[in-house]
């Protein structure tokens, strides 16, 4: 795959950190302050039935679907082990 980006989108990456978390500020935030942060930009957004815990789903069932490797995707959502990960969500996004 080759993916080619435009000047504006090499600046915006450009000034994303090297190292550690992609947003420092949300990782100093407890997990019920980060809800409220994602929960005001959705309805910012005018969306409508997400919850930071639905996109998180969202996001483990399309990295499965893509091929990302399960113990990243678990360390990604912060799950220890396989059992925890499946018992998270009825429609268990990370899946062996």
């Amino acid at each position: 795959m080759h993916l080619t980006l435009g000047h504006e989108a090499l600046k915006v990456l450009e000034r994303l950190p090297k190292y550690g978390p992609l947003f420092p500020r949300l990782a100093e935030l407890s997990p019920s302050e980060r809800s409220s942060w994602f929960g005001k930009r959705v309805q910012s957004l005018e969306l409508t039935g997400t919850t930071l815990h639905s996109y998180r789903y969202a996001w483990a069932e399309r990295a499965r679907q893509s091929g990302y490797p399960e113990q990243f995707a678990m360390q990604a959502l912060g799950h220890k082990s396989e059992a925890r990960a499946r018992r998270s969500s009825p429609c268990s996004a990370i899946q062996g």
